[in-house]
């Protein structure tokens, strides 16, 4: 997913970073985080980079963080303003416990409905794989 852009520095969705090295982000991003990244936020990541409007989405690295980030404070309930493709909403609602509860800005959007998930299928997946282990 990372690629060199017309400057020479990386170009993954989404990414937002201090890093200068290409070969130092790549490396990041095939030993840690996609070996990490669960199958249903991969192929949400895939999808939602097929889109016009990309560049608003959260990179795989950034959700990886997010979701420790949440583990570590204990996190039991969690509002998301501005639902994208949901992926930070998934990544989200796969780090809290079972009694967790995870809210997101009411919308129906058609970016929410990317790859057939809609908000309604994103809240049940959000259920069933915020079990699985990041």
């Amino acid at each position: 997913m990372a690629n060199s852009g017309e400057n020479g520095r990386h170009q993954e969705v989404g990414h937002k970073s201090l890093l200068q090295s290409d070969a130092l982000y790549q490396y990041i991003l095939e030993t840690s985080v996609y070996p990490r990244e669960p199958e249903a936020m991969k192929e949400l990541r895939e999808i939602t980079a097929k889109h016009p409007w990309n560049i608003m989405t959260t990179s795989a690295d950034e959700g990886q963080f997010l979701n420790m980030l949440l583990k570590l404070i204990n996190a039991k309930n969690t509002m998301e303003i501005g639902v994208f493709t949901g992926y930070s909403l998934l990544a989200t609602a796969m780090a809290l416990p079972d009694d967790g509860k995870n809210e997101d800005s009411p919308t129906d959007s058609a970016e929410l409905k990317i790859g057939n998930r809609s908000k309604r299928d994103l809240d049940t997946e959000n259920l069933n794989l915020h079990h699985e282990k990041m």
